[in-house]
């Protein structure tokens, strides 16, 4: 899951926030708690739960419902009270001391904030990656961009025409620019399409396809970076 579908997520706790749950962790009932709050940074949901704080990572194939429970897979949290019940499916679930979140999350880092600085962000990531770091590296790289994902990494460098294995010695400060605010205005939008109830399928202009939009030809697939992550470009309208 990438940052738009927690930053959905979010959304939806936060109209639960206050409220008084029987909290199962793995299987194990807990007890009543209260969710004091409710806190998201780049792919990441945090709750503070009674005494406790939560950090949950999704993943590829994580999943959210308020709904009734179904299915044979267990939900890894479940948050249930007369009115509402809240599952977390399919991810990673830490507990950290209270609260601690809160000392490092930053707004303005975070692609699908409404707080999201560009050109602060566009400056701490020439300062923060070394020369030789591939551009699709950087652009999975959560602490320059929290909330970005291989998706997103995908369409924003075909968005910019920019070769993804590009060394950042060679990114100029617009080159950044043009290449961040193409990944968060096609993150905002993947956003707006959750909210409205539509997949971000239609939306895509690279990732998953065959040819280019722009010129026809046949698309190159190849995994690449740190972390061998699928990558679709156009040889010829990519530099």
């Amino acid at each position: 899951m990438e940052g738009p579908g927690s930053r959905i997520i979010f959304r939806k706790l936060l109209k639960h926030a206050g409220g008084t749950f029987q909290l199962q962790l793995e299987g194990n009932v807990i007890g009543l708690v209260i969710l004091s709050r409710v806190a998201i940074y780049g792919k990441r949901i945090y709750l503070t739960l009674g005494e406790n704080s939560y950090s949950i990572f999704f993943g590829m194939f994580g999943r959210f419902s308020e709904g009734p429970i179904t299915g044979k897979k267990k939900p890894g949290i479940i948050l249930a009270s007369s009115t509402a019940t809240l599952s977390f499916y399919g991810c990673s679930i830490k507990m950290i001391p209270a609260d601690s979140y809160l000392e490092f999350i930053d707004e303005s880092k975070d692609l699908t904030s409404a707080e999201f600085d560009l050109g602060n962000t566009v400056t701490e990531a020439k300062k923060a990656a070394s020369d030789d770091e591939l551009i699709c590296d950087v652009l999975l790289d959560q602490s320059i961009l929290p909330g970005s994902g291989n998706i997103i990494k995908n369409e924003a460098l075909f968005r910019s025409s920019m070769h993804p294995a590009r060394k950042m010695e060679y990114m100029t400060l617009d080159d950044l620019y043009g290449l961040f605010r193409e990944a968060r205005e096609f993150s905002m939008k993947w956003v707006e399409a959750s909210e409205r109830g539509e997949k971000i399928s239609p939306f895509l202009a690279v990732y998953g396809k065959k040819h280019c939009v722009k010129c026809g030809r046949p698309l190159m697939k190849e995994k690449m970076g740190l972390g061998n992550r699928q990558t679709y470009w156009c040889s010829i309208c990519q530099k």
